[in-house]
């Protein structure tokens, strides 16, 4: 019988890594950490730069490096003095994306059969979840009778979760053996290396404590920090619905609902040391009915008739169309519509599940506006206005009614469990595993 690998040896495997390499978001081959050493270079000499971390892995001498810190503008999304509200985002260096990743792949079916993370209320960050499931249930929940809702938001989540309670009465109890436990901890740990060059205003986005946003542990780990709120309140027989920090309860009237607030804010506040936002009608956390009040949730409308793309989203979308298509003269006319193909397709994407229809033939006029505009700029385009149907189609992007058709398409192929019929389904035909149909 072969001897059962510990997890130091399971991380480092040649095909553990190349697989962490493929599942890492190379979305933009430039992205890098502070040694401007991209993905792009990463994969340039691919097989050697594994094998070099394969080797300081094995004989324990892994270093994560300093990340670099960038302060990111929440669009759509104001101070109450009117200005824009930030974030701050930890961009590692690739290998450290790399490692991070095959760590995760090591112990996340671990810490799932552990903490019981697949429990039909938590939809973020699980392998066969994601918001439209989250969407999925809360539309079920409703068509049940559960017309009221408590939605609920943590001050700071990332930035405030306890990482001693975390790593040592959660993760590190729950793991087979301590092989990667400084591995762990030294990569929630990392320094930012550029603080110095970040405006002091933006400082406080990075602070000491808590987990890192855009750590590659930060995901898995944010799910089991919130397991025991997770099963409190399904064992109150509570509807909830979480999409990681973000969750909302259903709930049949206003007591259940301030029943739902008060056991809340017992576990995440006595017992997790989180801080939940004060409930009132202008808080992030608040009671509203669904028929009467203004309700998002996961970026999207739902008023107990129909699910459409929040207001919010569309004017993200049209404001990414303008950062696109700027006039730069480092942008070219491959890059530009590179990133407005993946721009759309990504956004349909998003929304192919709700009543986007009524949006898309003035989105289309936004993109053929910004690009007619663009393509002018550099000669590409004779006249300075709007393209036509045919030079939209000769650039390479699709119309939004043929990228939502296809994207329709595999979604009634890859989940067709829950989702075949969508945009058509009557209230009457839904059941338990039926979908959220767009009720006209």
């Amino acid at each position: 019988m072969p001897r059962k690998l510990s997890l130091l040896q399971q991380v480092q495997t040649p095909s553990n890594l190349r697989a962490a390499w493929s599942e890492i978001n190379r979305s933009n081959p430039l992205s890098s950490g502070l040694s401007s050493f991209s993905i792009q270079d990463f994969s340039l000499n691919l097989k050697n730069n594994l094998a070099n971390i394969r080797r300081q892995v094995k004989a324990g001498k892994y270093l994560f490096r300093p990340v670099k810190g960038v302060p990111i503008i929440k669009k759509g999304q104001f101070t109450k003095e009117g200005k824009p509200k930030k974030r701050g985002i930890r961009v590692a260096e690739v290998s450290d994306r790399v490692v991070q990743r095959a760590i995760t792949r090591v112990i996340e079916p671990i810490l799932i059969e552990e903490f019981q993370l697949n429990n039909g209320v938590s939809f973020a960050y699980l392998p066969r979840q994601g918001v439209r499931s989250a969407l999925n249930q809360m539309v079920i929940h409703y068509r049940e009778g559960n017309p009221v809702v408590f939605e609920a938001d943590i001050e700071k989540f990332f930035d405030t979760v306890n990482r001693d309670k975390l790593l040592n009465e959660m993760v590190f109890p729950a793991l087979p053996d301590q092989s990667i436990n400084e591995l762990i901890t030294a990569a929630l740990n990392q320094e930012i290396g550029n603080k110095d060059a970040i405006p002091e205003a933006d400082r406080s986005l990075f602070p000491d404590g808590g987990i890192p946003q855009g750590g590659g542990l930060s995901p898995l780990f944010a799910n089991v920090y919130l397991h025991n709120f997770d099963k409190r309140m399904l064992k109150e027989s509570f509807k909830l619905i979480r999409y990681a920090d973000d969750f909302i309860v259903m709930c049949k009237d206003k007591a259940e609902a301030l029943r739902a607030h008060n056991i809340a804010q017992e576990e995440i506040e006595g017992r997790l040391g989180l801080t939940m936002h004060k409930l009132n009608a202008e808080s992030k956390t608040r009671i509203l009915k669904v028929t009467q009040d203004h309700f998002e949730f996961l970026g999207t409308r739902f008023n107990g008739r129909r699910l459409w793309p929040s207001d919010k989203k569309i004017q993200i979308f049209n404001a990414r169309l303008r950062e696109i298509t700027e006039q730069g003269d480092s942008k070219t006319l491959l890059g530009v519509l590179s990133k407005l193909k993946a721009q759309l397709e990504g956004w349909v994407s998003a929304y192919c599940h709700t009543d986007v229809e009524p949006y898309m033939q003035t989105l289309e006029a936004e993109l053929k506006e910004k690009l007619g505009i663009f393509t002018h700029s550099i000669d590409w385009n004779a006249k300075r206005q709007a393209l036509s149907p045919a030079q939209l189609a000769s650039s390479g992007i699709q119309p939004m009614v043929i990228a939502l058709e296809f994207q329709r398409k595999k979604l009634n192929i890859e989940q067709r469990a829950n989702f075949s019929g969508l945009w058509t389904q009557t209230p009457q035909a839904i059941t338990k595993v039926g979908a959220p149909a767009l009720v006209q």
